[in-house]
């Protein structure tokens, strides 16, 4: 009887499968499974051009490591960079970089619970392919396990662990049982037990990587522009020889139910705000049919509807939960969580938890309004409409991540045409009370949690929780105002270009208008359907004496953009623009003000009619000043309790030896933040628009963008009034100077080492500072992670100012490591700056400079928002936007003893030494 049932059940289950298809697979994916098990998804784009992305995903992770292993899975990922069958030590970090590959950006790995991760970006020239392929074909099945270097590495995993060892990190720790339960979870963490890697030996390493790495395990992806029969028969060739030695079955991925309510509060001393989260756990299930497609886009509706609800709270009279969203996190392969989130301030927390479920039980009685669905669903189809128009431009990089995530799931990558029209399908017949549904569906889960994040660990009881809960009252939220169609409802003349000029070189226009206005306009194709716009004036917060009037000109334009424009709240604009791709924002930094816009082009209008409104009619709204203030004393109080935060203050004050203009929120003074002076401050800034100029580019032609700018930019307000940013200088404390402060809560010290000369500013200058940087960065890595075993990370910047003649050039450096090394660590930094001052750089390490900056270069050219950059750096700056094809030859003219010159211009007498060290 038992095997009848299941046989029936089994039947059934085709035949519904059936009826309901599956979804179709992206046509232009190529996809294989070599007899070893070896599974491999292969697919060409040309964006960016030469450029090829590899993935090899191996389906197993820290849940797979015996107890004695615990750490060990991500201990191999490390080894992977340690030497191989092909590849010696520091030989595959050299070659890849040799070929314009940057470690952590183009050459990565990582670690979970159920997989590890590697990844490659390479440029498609001379045999790169077929070392590309070595690589992976040795972290297959070809890793060295050397002694002394798996005793090296040691030290990097151990203070990766230091690093990592955060507030956040630790948060998890103490919570991850309401969502992990009993299961393998709670005691696998990736990044493993300390006194395992310290202490385990490298055969049980191997055999780890011996026992585990079987091909039947692995799945390759390789996305580019290239030729998918040679990547096919090249993932034959390399991988085809791999041996499946053992049948061993992976670790279990179950998570058990639990059909009760959990409620904990958590703290960390370090912890700078507070917040609750009630989570609903379901089965986390794949999208393969057209009817789980459909119920993936109610439940996208669903976050949204409620979404756009919640962000209302802070237009609410002195709401206790200063925000509040709902998201879905993934447990693991098997499990999800439909999370409500709230912020609140200190003592809140009930008040604040009775807000949220009093939106949860008004949407669940209630549902959800009319006007509100309609909304969101022209903003879905119009998002599928972007997102199908734009297929061609996708980045190669993006196409992987998403193949990666199917491969892990063993989820289909859709036909984009199919879904495209079945999302439009989906989308226009979907109905109010299917929404509702899902969310009743939802809430009632009996699998859920309470999580309150507390900075002081206020005692919860549950039944205090649930007593809340129960006595919470539902609201009809469905009621919406009625608003107009349009958010612009005058006309606007349309004012002559006083000018227009074409240049054959750069193929850009520039216009003046007759306030005065500078528009520099180039059309591209690099993003199909899309247009950006820049536009900035000098002044910014710099030109304001006062510390009041600094203070307010420094928050106006956050309280601004909070507040909507005009009559219309920002939750208005949102609806009325609702189905168009829009986005418009302004700022006032030190010594700009700055308007940055996007949008599709068929909703080009209404990006410059928002634009118009936004800077015609700004207004800060009672209520929305009254909240993020409240929010931003919360913030001031807290944000001390991490000693990085309260270590830079500090550090920043008695280095700029307490100047006035440097200051932080405090309670006092954001007490002090006026909104009619915020206001006024605003208005002033983007009011003289004669002194503006504006960047644009994009899927757009000349004549298309030419009424736009008569219309709307050419009749923005002016003064005829000409302003600058006062350079004010800034007296920072010269020579040799030391920092130390006793913060830290861990066994961790933070170094800071800081350099500042005078360098006047030119093009050859600047290449050779970034030159510099970039060899600096990969002896350190070499020496002090490498060699010394004493870091994970090491970051190195600097820059030379263009505008600032009163500020100086600057490099810094900076690293994490166990405090009872960073004297030598520190020396050994200062070692190496001092060689690099005294011997030029060798012409490999120059040479591979130069190869990384060709490969950023060349994918960076296709970018509009690196030509938007250079755009208003030619009026900014005044650098020609010629140069942009000249950088080139700029650096390939770079010299060992260029390199040489800048580092004895930047590593002079002024240094800072500064420590945030372990309390006594």
């Amino acid at each position: 009887m038992k095997k009848l049932i299941i046989l029936l059940v089994l039947v059934f289950t085709t035949l519904l499968i059936a009826k309901d298809e599956l979804l179709p697979t992206e046509k232009s994916l190529i996809q294989g499974e070599l007899a070893n098990g070896f599974k491999y998804t292969i697919k060409k784009n040309s964006k960016p051009k030469n450029r090829a992305e590899f993935r090899l995903v191996v389906k197993v992770g820290s849940l797979e490591e015996d107890n004695d292993q615990r750490g060990i899975a991500h201990f191999v990922e490390h080894m992977a960079f340690n030497g191989s069958k092909h590849f010696k030590k520091n030989e595959l970090i050299e070659y890849l970089e040799s070929t314009g590959v940057k470690f952590g950006a183009h050459l990565n790995a990582n670690t979970g619970y159920e997989q590890t991760l590697y990844m490659l970006t390479i440029p498609l020239e001379k045999d790169n392919l077929k070392k590309t392929f070595w690589v992976f074909q040795d972290w297959a099945e070809g890793l060295n396990f050397n002694p002394k270097e798996f005793d090296k590495e040691r030290g990097v995993i151990l203070e990766e662990a230091r690093m990592r060892d955060n507030a956040g990190f630790r948060i998890y720790n103490k919570s991850k049982k309401l969502f992990l339960g009993n299961s393998r979870y709670m005691d696998r963490l990736p990044i493993g037990k300390k006194d395992i890697i310290k202490n385990i030996p490298v055969n049980r390493a191997k055999e780890f990587y011996q026992e585990w790495y079987q091909p039947r395990f692995m799945h390759f992806i390789a996305v580019g522009d290239f030729n998918t029969t040679k990547i096919e028969n090249m993932i034959k060739e390399y991988f085809s020889p791999l041996k499946n030695t053992n049948n061993k079955k992976r670790a279990s991925r179950e998570i058990k139910d639990n059909n009760t309510t959990r409620v904990l509060v958590v703290t960390d001393k370090e912890l700078t705000q507070n917040s609750l989260s009630i989570g609903f756990i379901d089965i986390l299930e794949d999208t393969k049919t057209k009817k789980d497609l459909k119920e993936a886009i109610i439940e996208t509706i669903m976050y949204r509807l409620f979404n756009l609800k919640a962000k209302e709270q802070i237009l609410k009279n002195n709401p206790k939960a200063t925000s509040i969203n709902l998201t879905t996190e993934e447990i693991n392969s098997n499990k999800a969580i439909y999370l409500f989130n709230a912020d609140y301030n200190n003592g809140d927390d009930l008040l604040a938890l009775k807000e949220l479920y009093e939106l949860i039980k008004s949407f669940e009685k209630y549902g959800f309004s009319k006007n509100d669905f309609e909304t969101i669903k022209k903003e879905l189809l119009q998002l599928n409409e972007k997102e199908y128009k734009r297929v061609s431009d996708m980045k190669s990089s993006s196409i992987a991540s998403s193949l990666v995530h199917c491969a892990i799931r063993n989820a289909i990558y859709i036909d984009y045409d199919y879904k495209y029209k079945a999302k439009k399908e989906i989308l226009k017949n979907i109905k109010l009370q299917e929404v509702n549904k899902i969310f009743k569906k939802v809430v009632n889960f009996k699998d859920r949690f309470i999580l309150f994040i507390d900075t002081n660990k206020t005692q919860i009881s549950k039944e205090k929780v649930l007593d809340i809960i129960n006595q919470t009252k539902a609201k009809d939220l469905t009621k919406t105002k009625k608003l107009p169609s349009k958010i612009l409802n005058i006309d606007l003349n349309n004012t002559k270009i006083k000018s227009i000029s074409y240049n054959k070189e750069t193929d850009s226009y520039e216009y003046i208008l007759k306030n005065g206005i500078k528009v520099l306009f180039k059309q591209t194709d690099f993003s199909k359907n899309r247009v950006n716009i820049k536009g900035f004036s000098f002044g910014g917060y710099s030109i304001y004496n006062s510390i009041n009037d600094l203070n307010n000109a420094q928050k106006a334009s956050s309280f601004v953009n909070k507040s909507g424009a005009g009559k219309f709240t920002n939750i208005d604009l949102r609806k009325i623009l609702a189905g168009k791709s829009v986005s418009i924002s302004t700022n006032i930094s030190e010594l700009t003000e700055n308007i940055n816009g996007s949008a599709n082009i068929q909703d080009i209008q209404s990006m410059f009619e928002l634009m118009y409104l936004k800077l015609t009619k700004p207004k800060i709204d009672k209520r929305v000043e009254k909240n993020i203030k409240k929010v931003l004393k919360s913030n001031a109080k807290e944000i001390l309790r991490n000693p990085l935060s309260k270590f830079t203050q500090e550090l920043s004050k008695w280095y700029q030896n307490n100047n006035p203009r440097v200051f932080f929120d405090t309670p006092e003074n954001i007490d002090k933040l006026d909104r009619n002076s915020m206001l006024k401050i605003f208005k002033d800034r983007f009011s003289d628009f004669n002194n503006f100029d504006f960047a644009i580019i994009g899927d757009i032609n000349k004549t298309q963008i030419e009424p736009l700018i008569n219309k709307y930019l050419a009749n923005l307000p002016t003064k005829n009034r000409q302003e600058n940013f006062i350079d004010r200088k800034m007296n920072y404390k010269k020579g040799k100077q030391y920092f130390n402060r006793n913060y830290n809560n861990e066994n961790i010290s933070n170094i800071f080492l800081l350099y500042r000369a005078k360098i006047p500013f030119t093009q050859k200058k600047d290449i050779s500072l970034h030159a510099l940087i970039s060899i600096l960065k990969v002896r350190l890595r070499e020496l002090i992670r490498e060699e010394k075993s004493g870091v994970y990370g090491i970051s190195v910047n600097g820059n030379i100012p263009l505008l600032r003649k009163n500020r100086d050039s600057s490099l810094t450096i900076y690293f994490t490591c166990d405090p009872k090394r960073k004297d030598e660590l520190i020396r050994y930094v200062y070692k190496t700056i001092k060689d690099i001052k005294e011997k030029p750089v060798t012409q490999k390490e120059l040479d591979t400079y130069k190869k990384k900056f060709k490969v950023t270069h060349e994918t960076n050219m296709r970018e509009n928002s690196y030509w938007l950059s250079k755009m208003i750096n030619n009026y900014k700056f005044d650098i020609p936007l010629l140069n942009i094809y000249k950088l080139p030859e700029m650096v390939d003219n770079i010299t060992p003893k260029d390199i040489k010159e800048i580092a004895n211009d930047i590593f002079r007498e002024n240094i800072l030494q500064a420590e945030l060290n372990p309390k006594d």
